[in-house]
C-alpha cells in the first residue's frame, strides 16, 4: 500500500502446515520503505518465522522396555520459531554504485533441545546417529549489522565487497546462555569480475570471490 509518493507498506501473513504433528503457523510479516530522495532509502522489516528440523530428527524412535512398543518421541515436537527485526539505509551516490547499511535482531524461541544439558539444534550441522530426545524449551539471539557496498556491471566491470559483525547466542536445556557454534563474530565476501569483447562474437570474462570469516566454535567433551 502506497501511504504517499515516497512512503509505502508491506504487510501479510505466512501460512504453513507441518502434517507430522498437525502444527499450523500463521505469521505476520511487515515492512515499511520511504524514499526521502532519488538517492536515500530508508526500510524496516518485521517477521515471524519457523523452521522445520531435518525429519530424522522427528522420526528418532525409542522402545518401551516394559511393553516392548516402538515409540517416536519427537514426533511432536513444534517447529523453531524466531522474530526478526531490520533496518536499512540505502545510498546511491551514482546510478552503478549503492550502499546498504542494516542492522539486524533476531530472537528464537520454541528451539528443541535436551533437557538438562547444553545441547540445542541450532548448534546442528551433521549427525548420522543422532537419537536425542528432545523438547522445545530453548532460546537464542542473533544480532549485528551488514554492509554492502555493490557497483553493478557498466563498462565490462562489477564488483560487490560485503561484510557482517554479529553476535550469536543460545541457551540450551541447562538453561545457560553460551555462545552459539556459528558465533564467529565476523563475515567478510569480496567478489567482482572483468569482461572483454574478443572480435565482437567471444567474451572473456575473469571473475573472483574471497570469504574471510570467523570460526566456528565447539564445547570439548
Amino acid at each position: 500500500y502506497k501511504i504517499t509518493g515516497d512512503l509505502s507498506v508491506s504487510a501479510g501473513f505466512n501460512a504453513s502446515w507441518f502434517r507430522l504433528n498437525n502444527e499450523f503457523c500463521l505469521e505476520p510479516r511487515l515492512s515499511m520503505a520511504w524514499e526521502a530522495s532519488p538517492r536515500h532509502r530508508f526500510s524496516l522489516g518485521y517477521g515471524r518465522h519457523s523452521q522445520t528440523e531435518p525429519l530424522f530428527i522427528n522420526n528418532v524412535t525409542r522402545q518401551d522396555e516394559e511393553s516392548g512398543n516402538v515409540f517416536r518421541p519427537n514426533k511432536n515436537l513444534d517447529r523453531s520459531k524466531a522474530h526478526h527485526f531490520v533496518l536499512g539505509y540505502d545510498w546511491s551516490p551514482t546510478q552503478n554504485l549503492r550502499l546498504k547499511i542494516e542492522p539486524y535482531y533476531q530472537a528464537l524461541d520454541d528451539v528443541p533441545v535436551e533437557a538438562g544439558t547444553a545441547y540445542s539444534v541450532l548448534n546442528f550441522r551433521s549427525d548420522w546417529t543422532f537419537d536425542k530426545t528432545l523438547v522445545n524449551e530453548g532460546t537464542g539471539t542473533n544480532m549485528g549489522i551488514d554492509l554492502t557496498l555493490e557497483r553493478f556491471l557498466k563498462d565490462g566491470y562489477y564488483y560487490m565487497a560485503t561484510a557482517s559483525v554479529y553476535d550469536s547466542q543460545y541457551t540450551g536445556g541447562d538453561e545457560v546462555k553460551r555462545r552459539s557454534r556459528y558465533d564467529g563474530g565476523y563475515v567478510l565476501n569480496l567478489l567482482g569480475g572483468k569482461e572483454w569483447n574478443v572480435r565482437d562474437k567471444n567474451l572473456l570474462g575473469v571473475n573472483f570471490k574471497f570469504t574471510f570469516m570467523g570460526p566456528y566454535w565447539f564445547h570439548p567433551v
